[in-house]
């Protein structure tokens, strides 16, 4: 239909006020579902961080399951708690960041080969570690960074974790504004370089202004290079993370893992780029500002 036939600027109408609802959908959701996980990460107290995160891993889990064409959830949840547990043990070994980063390595192997088979089976219940061991880490972060004196204390899991919305949300407005080069056409057609360096600047500039703010309760434990190095690594590893993800989704033939964000699709589709980049951004935190951690 041209722009001189009936009904075509009506259509065209229909379609951007379409693409204006959903923006607003979007952001909406994101201000609230990302102000509920910013006000528990940055309480004192663990227990609301233990039942998001129960919340997160059930509902991935969920996600796992339906993207990978397997009947049942149990397995998926099985080796969920086992890595989780396993990651919790280990410390008496190594610290969590390592025990994590082993879990991730297991799961994201699982995953590649998930997506070259493209059929399911026993292996894919090893994906869970994928899930489980950003978010044991995460946890041991928290932990080990606040300030027991105060109800609200500034802590490294939102260094970690800030970064990551901000060049998410970067990447999706500078690709939408001045995308015209794909980043990787056959996993995700409508990413875009642009997008991509939009993200990784972001991810470097906020990681910059957080660790500054959150250094105040560190004093000079947290030199700015390690900030910036979280912030590189956010930017990097984070949209490796989404590529994967994106891999998967399109091998198994879905758009998004679920629909429980209005605007944004599932739990794993907002947490994706966390779920590569958390533990590679904790060890680094680790090596450069240990004497933040208690």
């Amino acid at each position: 239909m041209s722009m001189n036939e009936p009904g075509a600027g009506t259509a065209d109408s229909g379609f951007v006020h379409a693409q204006r609802a959903n923006l607003a959908q979007r952001i909406r959701a994101a201000f609230l579902v990302g102000g509920i996980a910013f006000l528990v990460m940055c309480l004192t107290v663990e227990w609301p961080l233990y039942i998001l995160a129960s919340l997160i891993a059930f509902l991935g889990a969920t996600e796992l399951r339906k993207m990978l064409g397997h009947t049942q959830v149990w397995p998926l949840l099985t080796g969920l708690m086992a890595t989780v547990g396993g990651v919790w043990a280990l410390q008496h070994w190594m610290k969590a960041p390592y025990a994590a980063l082993i879990a991730v390595g297991v799961g994201s192997l699982a995953l590649w080969a998930r997506v070259r088979r493209k059929t399911a089976a026993w292996p894919d219940m090893l994906i869970a570690a994928w899930l489980a061991g950003p978010i044991a880490c995460a946890l041991w972060l928290h932990n080990v960074s606040v300030d027991n004196t105060r109800l609200f204390s500034p802590n490294l899991l939102l260094l970690v974790t800030i970064p990551l919305w901000m060049g998410d949300s970067a990447a999706y407005f500078a690709g939408k504004r001045f995308g015209k080069h794909p980043l990787a056409p056959k996993i995700s057609p409508k990413k875009t370089w642009e997008g991509a360096i939009a993200n990784f600047l972001t991810c470097i500039l906020t990681a910059w202004i957080v660790g500054s703010v959150v250094s105040q309760g560190f004093g000079d434990d947290l030199p700015w290079t390690a900030s910036v190095a979280v912030g590189a690594v956010a930017g990097i590893l984070g949209q490796a993370g989404d590529l994967l993800q994106s891999l998967l989704k399109r091998t198994v033939g879905m758009k998004d893992s679920g629909d429980v964000i209005p605007g944004h699709g599932g739990i794993l589709d907002r947490i994706d780029s966390f779920l590569l980049s958390s533990v590679p951004a904790s060890l680094v935190l680790w090596m450069l500002a240990r004497g933040c951690f208690t």
